[in-house]
């Protein structure tokens, strides 16, 4: 039982409300020291700059609107500290006492200054690092580890350039989901989509467009090229081995993507699939005609 209180005190992380509370703690002991080093002073006026560290600290620690209220109240004590104090003041020459006063204060402010920026370049670099994880969880299926629909609008509608695109059907996989049970159906899209990846590589575009349906964008610049690798990949499942006592066919639909072009684009080769369909599936066709 010690143990597991041990483990949540130091796994615990403080509350806002905690940092903020110690903050102004360390914030009042730095203004008590800086006050008692120029009460300590015998009213020399070189060491006055030590309440310069206290606007810069405020604002590091209590962030830029309760950093400025508490450096305002405390420009006003120290304000009225000098003026009350004005006759009394006594110019000091500039010795090692003095230049050591300057460049400690130098340091300090220096050091603070660089704190800061770091931190926020830190938080900066996380936010950053945060924001890819997010549009990369966004864009991916978590199923099969593909690219989803989402990024293919992106690519699609974000290019001025035509690409060779194809959608892709799973014949018949309600029967797989119906027979065999959803858990052995996404099984077979995993190995499906690993298969794609295989066929096509890193350099195009594999996508699951949404339940047993498919996307390919491919980058190269020949259809005949195209148009043979999308037949070969067809092969290779065909005569993969899933485990199903049947085979698992794939119908292709196949064209060119116009951005200028988008929804007669998309129509054009979603109807050559429709055509592969009704070709007896396990069919490829290209739309020529847009």
């Amino acid at each position: 039982m010690t143990n597991k209180i041990l483990f949540k005190c130091l796994t615990t992380a403080p509350s806002h409300s905690q940092y903020r509370l110690s903050s102004i703690l360390f914030l009042i002991v730095i203004t008590v020291l800086c006050s008692m080093i120029i009460a300590m002073s015998d009213n020399q006026s070189y060491v006055l700059s030590t309440a310069l560290v206290i606007p810069v600290i405020s604002v590091f620690l209590l962030s830029f609107k309760w950093g400025a209220v508490y450096s305002i109240v405390y420009f006003v004590v120290f304000a009225w500290l000098c003026i009350h104090h004005l006759n009394i003041w006594q110019h000091a020459n500039f010795t090692k006492i003095s230049f050591f006063q300057l460049t400690l204060t130098y340091i300090i402010l220096f050091a603070i200054a660089c704190i800061y920026d770091l931190d926020q370049l830190k938080s900066q670099r996380r936010l950053t690092e945060a924001n890819k994880k997010l549009e990369k969880l966004a864009c991916t299926d978590m199923l099969t580890g593909l690219k989803n629909r989402r990024h293919l609008e992106k690519v699609l509608l974000n290019s001025t350039n035509k690409r060779l695109f194809a959608m892709i059907d799973v014949d018949d996989f309600k029967k797989v989901n119906d027979l065999y049970g959803h858990n052995e159906g996404d099984r077979v899209l995993s190995k499906l989509s690993q298969i794609m990846t295989q066929s096509f590589g890193e350099s195009n575009d594999i996508i699951r467009w949404g339940g047993e349906e498919f996307a390919v964008v491919y980058y190269g610049k020949s259809k005949e090229d195209f148009i043979n690798q999308l037949s070969k990949m067809q092969a290779k499942i065909a005569h993969y081995d899933f485990g199903l006592n049947a085979p698992v066919t794939l119908s292709v639909g196949a064209g060119v993507f116009y951005p200028s072009k988008y929804k007669s684009s998309l129509k054009a080769i979603d109807n050559a699939l429709y055509r592969a369909k009704e070709a007896g599936k396990n069919c490829l066709r290209f739309a020529y005609a847009y």
